[in-house]
Protein backbone atom coordinates (compact mmCIF):
# COMPACT_ATOMS: atom_id res chain seq x y z
CA UNK A 1 0.00 0.00 0.00
CA UNK A 2 1.56 3.53 -0.79
CA UNK A 3 1.62 6.45 1.70
CA UNK A 4 3.19 9.52 2.57
CA UNK A 5 6.31 7.60 3.19
CA UNK A 6 6.92 5.65 0.15
CA UNK A 7 9.92 3.12 -0.38
CA UNK A 8 11.70 2.82 -4.02
CA UNK A 9 13.27 -0.48 -3.98
CA UNK A 10 16.23 -1.44 -6.25
CA UNK A 11 18.00 -4.78 -6.66
CA UNK A 12 20.29 -5.83 -8.31
CA UNK A 13 24.06 -5.63 -9.75
CA UNK A 14 24.83 -1.79 -8.75
CA UNK A 15 26.30 -0.86 -12.05
CA UNK A 16 25.93 2.12 -14.58
CA UNK A 17 24.28 -0.07 -17.10
CA UNK A 18 21.28 -0.10 -14.75
CA UNK A 19 20.41 3.63 -14.72
CA UNK A 20 20.62 4.13 -11.21
CA UNK A 21 21.74 7.79 -11.41
CA UNK A 22 18.28 7.94 -13.05
CA UNK A 23 16.56 6.94 -10.08
CA UNK A 24 18.56 9.15 -7.31
CA UNK A 25 18.18 12.03 -9.57
CA UNK A 26 14.43 11.80 -9.85
CA UNK A 27 13.73 11.30 -6.35
CA UNK A 28 16.18 14.03 -5.11
CA UNK A 29 13.58 16.23 -7.62
CA UNK A 30 10.92 14.81 -5.37
CA UNK A 31 12.24 14.60 -1.82
CA UNK A 32 11.97 18.44 -0.71
CA UNK A 33 8.27 17.92 -1.37
CA UNK A 34 7.47 13.94 -0.65
CA UNK A 35 9.09 11.76 2.30
CA UNK A 36 10.94 8.79 -0.07
CA UNK A 37 13.36 6.41 0.90
CA UNK A 38 15.80 4.61 -1.72
CA UNK A 39 16.96 1.37 -0.98
CA UNK A 40 19.89 -0.24 -3.16
CA UNK A 41 20.01 -3.68 -2.86
CA UNK A 42 23.14 -5.16 -4.51
CA UNK A 43 26.88 -5.39 -5.39
CA UNK A 44 29.08 -2.03 -5.55
CA UNK A 45 32.26 -3.56 -5.99
CA UNK A 46 33.64 -4.72 -9.89
CA UNK A 47 34.20 -7.64 -9.24
CA UNK A 48 30.39 -8.53 -8.44
CA UNK A 49 29.91 -6.72 -11.77
CA UNK A 50 29.19 -3.09 -10.16
CA UNK A 51 30.60 -0.24 -11.23
CA UNK A 52 32.94 0.32 -7.78
CA UNK A 53 33.58 2.95 -5.43
CA UNK A 54 33.51 6.07 -7.06
CA UNK A 55 29.66 5.19 -9.07
CA UNK A 56 28.86 4.66 -5.35
CA UNK A 57 30.42 8.19 -4.16
CA UNK A 58 28.93 9.80 -7.45
CA UNK A 59 24.89 8.32 -6.75
CA UNK A 60 25.75 9.92 -3.11
CA UNK A 61 26.23 13.00 -4.51
CA UNK A 62 23.28 13.03 -5.98
CA UNK A 63 21.25 12.57 -3.09
CA UNK A 64 20.99 16.36 -1.43
CA UNK A 65 20.20 16.38 1.90
CA UNK A 66 18.58 12.98 2.24
CA UNK A 67 20.71 9.07 2.23
CA UNK A 68 20.21 6.10 0.45
CA UNK A 69 19.73 3.26 2.06
CA UNK A 70 22.45 0.68 0.98
CA UNK A 71 21.74 -3.08 1.65
CA UNK A 72 24.84 -5.20 0.84
CA UNK A 73 23.61 -8.55 -1.42
CA UNK A 74 21.79 -10.94 -0.09
CA UNK A 75 21.69 -14.14 -1.76
CA UNK A 76 19.06 -15.87 0.19
CA UNK A 77 15.28 -15.82 -1.59
CA UNK A 78 13.31 -15.49 1.34
CA UNK A 79 15.90 -13.09 3.50
CA UNK A 80 15.72 -10.76 -0.28
CA UNK A 81 11.79 -11.13 -0.79
CA UNK A 82 11.52 -9.72 3.39
CA UNK A 83 14.17 -6.97 2.37
CA UNK A 84 12.14 -5.84 -0.70
CA UNK A 85 9.07 -5.91 0.94
CA UNK A 86 9.88 -2.62 2.92
CA UNK A 87 9.28 -1.31 -0.27
CA UNK A 88 5.97 -0.25 -2.65
CA UNK A 89 7.87 1.03 -5.62
CA UNK A 90 10.42 -0.91 -7.19
CA UNK A 91 12.61 1.03 -9.85
CA UNK A 92 14.96 -1.10 -12.58
CA UNK A 93 15.70 2.06 -14.95
CA UNK A 94 18.48 0.38 -16.59
CA UNK A 95 19.50 1.38 -20.27
CA UNK A 96 21.26 -1.30 -21.05
CA UNK A 97 19.51 -1.89 -24.18
CA UNK A 98 21.63 -4.58 -25.10
CA UNK A 99 22.66 -6.09 -21.89
CA UNK A 100 19.29 -7.41 -20.36
CA UNK A 101 17.84 -11.07 -20.92
CA UNK A 102 14.27 -11.67 -19.64
CA UNK A 103 14.33 -8.65 -16.59
CA UNK A 104 13.30 -11.22 -13.35
CA UNK A 105 13.82 -8.78 -10.84
CA UNK A 106 10.98 -6.44 -11.83
CA UNK A 107 8.85 -9.78 -12.21
CA UNK A 108 10.12 -10.94 -9.06
CA UNK A 109 8.88 -7.77 -7.65
CA UNK A 110 5.65 -7.73 -8.91
CA UNK A 111 4.96 -11.09 -6.80
CA UNK A 112 5.35 -9.80 -3.50
CA UNK A 113 2.75 -6.77 -4.81
CA UNK A 114 5.17 -3.80 -5.71
CA UNK A 115 4.44 -1.67 -8.53
CA UNK A 116 7.59 -1.45 -10.83
CA UNK A 117 8.98 1.41 -12.63
CA UNK A 118 11.08 0.06 -15.46
CA UNK A 119 12.95 1.58 -18.46
CA UNK A 120 11.65 1.00 -22.13
CA UNK A 121 13.45 -2.05 -22.72
CA UNK A 122 12.57 -4.56 -25.13
CA UNK A 123 12.77 -7.22 -22.93
CA UNK A 124 10.52 -6.10 -19.96
CA UNK A 125 7.79 -6.10 -23.29
CA UNK A 126 7.25 -9.97 -22.66
CA UNK A 127 5.23 -8.98 -19.18
CA UNK A 128 4.88 -5.34 -18.40
CA UNK A 129 1.90 -3.40 -19.44
CA UNK A 130 2.29 0.65 -18.65
CA UNK A 131 -0.42 2.09 -16.50
CA UNK A 132 -1.88 -1.53 -15.55
CA UNK A 133 0.53 -3.46 -13.87
CA UNK A 134 3.84 -0.84 -14.06
CA UNK A 135 5.31 2.11 -15.05
CA UNK A 136 7.05 2.48 -17.94
CA UNK A 137 9.71 5.42 -18.87
CA UNK A 138 11.33 6.58 -21.88
CA UNK A 139 15.19 6.03 -20.76
CA UNK A 140 16.68 7.41 -24.09
CA UNK A 141 14.24 11.01 -23.92
CA UNK A 142 16.49 13.85 -22.90
CA UNK A 143 14.54 14.78 -19.92
CA UNK A 144 14.38 10.88 -18.65
CA UNK A 145 15.34 11.61 -15.16
CA UNK A 146 11.51 14.05 -15.03
CA UNK A 147 9.72 11.15 -16.87
CA UNK A 148 10.74 8.44 -14.30
CA UNK A 149 10.03 11.46 -11.47
CA UNK A 150 6.58 11.98 -12.96
CA UNK A 151 5.90 7.88 -13.14
CA UNK A 152 7.16 8.06 -8.95
CA UNK A 153 4.77 11.20 -8.30
CA UNK A 154 1.76 9.38 -10.28
CA UNK A 155 2.07 6.28 -7.93
CA UNK A 156 2.42 8.55 -5.20
CA UNK A 157 -0.62 10.78 -5.82
CA UNK A 158 -2.93 8.28 -7.20
CA UNK A 159 -3.42 5.54 -4.35
CA UNK A 160 -5.94 3.71 -5.42
CA UNK A 161 -4.58 3.23 -8.77
CA UNK A 162 -1.61 2.09 -6.92
CA UNK A 163 -3.78 -0.34 -5.46
CA UNK A 164 -5.25 -1.54 -8.64
CA UNK A 165 -1.90 -2.00 -10.47
CA UNK A 166 -0.23 -3.69 -7.49
CA UNK A 167 -3.08 -6.69 -7.52
CA UNK A 168 -2.10 -6.47 -11.23
CA UNK A 169 1.29 -7.10 -10.92
CA UNK A 170 0.40 -9.55 -8.47
CA UNK A 171 -1.49 -11.45 -11.18
CA UNK A 172 1.18 -11.26 -14.10
CA UNK A 173 3.75 -12.74 -11.59
CA UNK A 174 1.24 -15.91 -11.37
CA UNK A 175 0.83 -16.37 -14.73
CA UNK A 176 4.92 -16.02 -15.41
CA UNK A 177 6.16 -18.47 -12.69
CA UNK A 178 9.63 -20.29 -13.70
CA UNK A 179 7.63 -23.21 -15.01
CA UNK A 180 5.43 -21.17 -17.09
CA UNK A 181 8.53 -19.22 -19.03
CA UNK A 182 10.36 -22.41 -18.51
CA UNK A 183 7.43 -24.38 -20.81
CA UNK A 184 7.33 -21.27 -23.19
CA UNK A 185 11.43 -21.69 -23.71
CA UNK A 186 10.87 -25.17 -24.58
CA UNK A 187 7.82 -24.37 -26.92
CA UNK A 188 9.98 -22.24 -29.08
CA UNK A 189 12.65 -24.82 -29.10
CA UNK A 190 10.94 -27.55 -29.73
CA UNK A 191 9.49 -25.61 -32.41
CA UNK A 192 12.64 -24.78 -34.40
Amino acid sequence: QISSEVTIVFAGRVNREKGIDLLIQAVDRLCRSYKIRVMIIGPTDIRNGGSGEKYVQELNEYAHGWSIDWVDSIYNAKELAAKMSEGQIFCYPSVADTGETFGVAPLESMGLGMVPIVSGLKCFEEFVENGENCMVFDHKAENAVELLAENILYLINNPKRFEQMSMNAILTSKKLDIKTIADMYMSVLSSK
